[in-house]
């Protein structure tokens, strides 16, 4: 029964992507059940910049502390998910905030000419617009790091590492042992 959980390099990769996945939700339940029950706070109704950012920040928090035990477990140093500290604000950084920002632009503009959204103009001008901006910035920043590091970072790099210990690729159709190797050379940085 052993080899179904444990392999040569500890708890196989299966496994420890659903031990993930359930601290991961475990935690975000956890964190928005002491929010609302332990601090009473109540979300107001409609989409207000400070609501977005409260939960960016407690998915986050529950991706970052399910990895972190993750790492523990599996005796891997956190970085190894994708988050170090050397170029945490660096090119990649970067780039992304410019896709992530041109995407949104393109979305609106797409949204407009379609006739599915309508700009009349700024009901906010000067420090307000300023600040509301900065606020809603920082809301999408935080909800993409928990998107993408829950999705991407601990889940990626455990995927990829338990198909790169498994049976040699021509088990696999050939299309997904090609997506298989691409993600784990883009994810590793690996150029031929």
């Amino acid at each position: 029964m052993k080899p179904i959980f444990v392999g040569p390099n500890g708890i196989r990769a299966g496994w420890r992507f659903a031990i993930f996945v359930f601290l991961l939700f475990g935690f975000s339940k956890l964190f928005f059940w002491t929010l609302t029950t332990v601090l009473h706070y109540q979300e107001p109704e409609g989409w207000f910049a400070k609501n977005f950012a409260i939960e960016g920040a407690l998915s986050f928090g529950a991706a970052l502390l399910a990895a972190w035990l993750m790492s523990k477990i599996e005796r891997q140093p956190f970085r190894e998910y994708g988050l170090g500290r050397s170029g945490a604000v660096g090119k990649h950084f970067r780039a992304g905030l410019a896709w992530g920002l041109g995407a949104s632009v393109v979305m609106i503009l797409l949204l407009s000419i379609l006739g599915a959204a309508k700009v009349e103009g700024l009901a906010l001008h000067g420090r307000e617009l300023l600040s509301s901006a900065l606020l809603w910035g920082l809301a999408f920043l935080l909800l993409g790091f928990a998107e993408e590091f829950a999705y991407r970072g601990y889940s990626q790099a455990t995927l990829a590492q338990g198909m790169a210990s498994g049976p040699p690729p021509s088990y696999y159709p050939p299309s997904l042992a090609r997506l298989t190797t691409s993600l784990s050379r883009w994810r590793t940085g690996w150029t031929p």
